[in-house]
């Protein structure tokens, strides 16, 4: 087909350049050639290569002084293309008509890619000589004679093809060159000789692809009367034209276009007004508000959620009681349907709507507006959570919690402690804590402080998320806070603490962390240990983690202990820590997990560089000689061979 083919050309010109612009006449630094120094060239007896570099040239510098020497080549079957590089981009009508003038007495060979530059200058006095190479006995001279008409698009070279099609209905070279001139005319703004063209190539004669670029050319040529025409394929038989339609529902634009869309919804069945209910939402025409709020109360549940839906892009401030209401729709389906609408309606009055429908509304639905104004990220979300934080429905305290979770800063901080000590209901007591932890975190400079003050004053259930608070900030002062409850605290509160102090995460709580790895209190020493063990695998520096790892293997006091730090070792690359680890090769309860640990450090100790390899190589053979487990002997020879490999 012909786009292919001039695409193919189109890329052979783009190759061409590329090559060009590697062999210039001169370098980019200095000025280029003149005129007349590159005519010379062209004129003189110059290799295939210096003429090439002074086509170049002339592309940069050629005026129209240069056009009967140019044109002088445009039979050459080696040249011609770079004699149409020159002449195509030219303004000058000389150009225009040695191009033309080349046509008769061309050889066949260069014929396509006359007719090709033709087009590409959309020489309008060109189709008469054109015309007659419609019926040229060379197919691809045809082809390309067709597609230049195309190209040109004129009212004459129109009618050419025009003609040419009514006498070889089917030709399909001929139907894509009038369908490429029709996008050409409507990309002019010339629709009017667009418009007979479209409805030309809609006939059955034409292959499938044609008449549906005419489809769309027309939908697109013609936006106010496509309405009939969508509908009617919209309704056919053609899966391909019914998603046509639905994109040209969607994509077309017109006031009328929406209008007569609107008009038809109470005449179509069911799945059609779904169809084009979709459209209009997408359409994003406000026009057709009224028709889709019309649907909403439908019969039909599918119409009615594609109404709903629609309205979250075609809504305004007016709608947002109507779908509040769905909001909680006994259907859940239409409910989140409605939720999601009133989550993407925007406008400037439409959380002042939301708010307004608070006071009046059942717990449920004030519940759902509440979570609204909070993933709306409403400025209003957060004044209104705290003014329904004693409202008498759990939902809706819960839900104002939720909203200050996300959103709350320190200035909410005593409306939640408020909650969290009176809150009658395990659920609000829980999402009270998370929401005060979350504050605390977010604002520790300024929640510290608070926390510390109330701490002792507060009884054992709220000490135990305050504590978790305390956690959250982190930092000396909480650290001390918290330990200082190891010994003072309910028994409540000190389990919290030592779950929060298992997974502090900074060094500051290593000595504190050793010193209840050292408790005769089992839970105080299993904390201590598991913390004391984790922030000796993150320490950043070999030494220290190899001290405090070896610190922690000496408290560890039953063989899943001594597997936890077994698994921390294998992140100390470090000789002391390979002696530590050949130790545990004589404990038959651990030995597995210090063979697999020394084989991390073994690994990772040889990328230290052969300095290190005898080390390493010792360690790798008393694993050899100790450990009877295919793996781990496998694993110690590959390393043992790397060892070698490196000597």
């Amino acid at each position: 087909m012909y786009c292919n083919t001039t695409q193919r050309l189109f890329s052979l010109v783009i190759a061409f350049l590329l090559l060009l612009g590697t062999q210039g006449v001169q370098a980019e630094d200095t000025p280029p050639a003149t005129e007349a120094k590159l005519l010379a060239v062209l004129t003189g007896d110059g290799d295939y290569v210096a003429h090439l570099t002074a086509f170049r040239g002339l592309r940069q510098v050629g005026t129209e002084s240069a056009v009967p020497v140019v044109a002088g080549f445009l039979h050459d079957e080696q040249k011609s293309h770079l004699a149409r590089y020159v002449l195509e981009p030219m303004a000058s009508d000389a150009a225009g008509e040695a191009l033309r003038s080349a046509l008769e007495g061309a050889p066949t060979t260069v014929l396509p890619g006359l007719l090709t530059s033709l087009g590409a200058r959309r020489d309008t006095a060109a189709v008469s000589a054109i015309t007659p190479l419609l019926g040229h006995d060379d197919a691809a001279v045809a082809r390309h004679a067709k597609a230049a008409l195309g190209r040109i698009a004129t009212e004459a070279s129109v009618q050419v093809l025009t003609e040419a099609l009514a006498a070889n209905p089917g030709d399909v070279d001929l139907a894509e060159a009038l369908l490429a001139a029709a996008q050409t005319l409507v990309a002019d703004g010339n629709k009017k000789t667009a418009l007979p063209i479209y409805r030309t190539l809609r006939t059955k004669e034409n292959p499938d692809f044609v008449r549906v670029g005419a489809f769309k050319g027309l939908i697109a040529a013609a936006p106010g009367k496509a309405p009939p025409r969508v509908l009617k394929a919209l309704q056919g038989d053609s899966p391909r034209y019914r998603n046509l339609a639905r994109e040209a529902i969607a994509e077309t634009r017109g006031k009328k276009a929406t209008a007569a869309y609107v008009a038809a919804l109470p005449t179509l069945p069911d799945p059609l007004k779904v169809e084009v209910i979709s459209g209009l939402s997408r359409r994003g025409d406000k026009a057709a508000r009224e028709g889709v709020l019309a649907a909403v109360s439908s019969d039909s549940t599918a119409v009615q959620r594609a109404a709903i839906e629609a309205l979250g892009n075609l809504g305004t401030v007016n709608d947002v009681p109507v779908l509040a209401e769905l909001m909680v729709s006994p259907d859940a389906e239409t409910a989140t349907v409605a939720r999601n609408s009133l989550i993407r309606l925007r406008g400037p009055q439409v959380d002042g709507a939301l708010v307004a429908l608070l006071a009046p509304s059942d717990p449920e639905t004030r519940a759902g507006l509440l979570n609204l104004l909070d993933v709306r990220v409403s400025d209003k979300a957060v004044p209104q959570a705290r003014k329904y934080l004693d409202d008498e429905a759990e939902v809706v305290r819960l839900a104002a919690l939720n909203v200050l979770l996300q959103q709350g800063k320190f200035s909410e901080f005593d409306a939640v402690l408020n909650v969290l000590k009176h809150a009658p209901g395990e659920a609000e007591q829980s999402l009270a804590g998370r929401t005060l932890s979350a504050i605390a975190k977010h604002d520790s400079d300024e929640s510290l402080p608070r926390l510390l003050s109330v701490l002792d004053e507060s009884d054992e259930r709220v000490q135990v998320t305050l504590v978790d608070g305390l956690g959250a900030i982190g930092g000396p002062e909480a650290l001390a806070a918290i330990t200082a409850r190891l010994e003072e605290g309910a028994p409540a509160v000190k389990k919290k603490a030592l779950d929060v102090l298992r997974a502090w995460p900074t060094q500051d709580a290593a000595d504190t962390l050793l010193a209840m790895a050292q408790s005769e209190d089992e839970a105080t020493h299993d904390a201590g240990l598991t913390g004391y063990t984790r922030l000796a695998r993150s320490h950043p520096e070999h030494d220290p983690k190899n001290e405090m790892m070896a610190t922690a293997m000496s408290l560890t006091r039953s063989k899943e202990e001594k597997w936890m730090v077994l698994s921390a070792y294998g992140t100390v690359h470090t000789g002391p820590a390979l002696d530590a680890l050949d130790a545990q090769l004589d404990d038959p309860e651990v030995k597995k997990e210090a063979a697999m640990a020394l084989l991390k450090v073994c690994e990772a100790v040889k990328g230290h560089g052969a300095p290190a390899h005898p080390r390493v190589r010792k360690s790798l053979e008393l694993l050899k000689a100790k450990v009877d487990s295919e793996y781990v002997q496998k694993k110690a020879d590959e390393l043992l061979a790397g060892l070698e490999d490196k000597q």
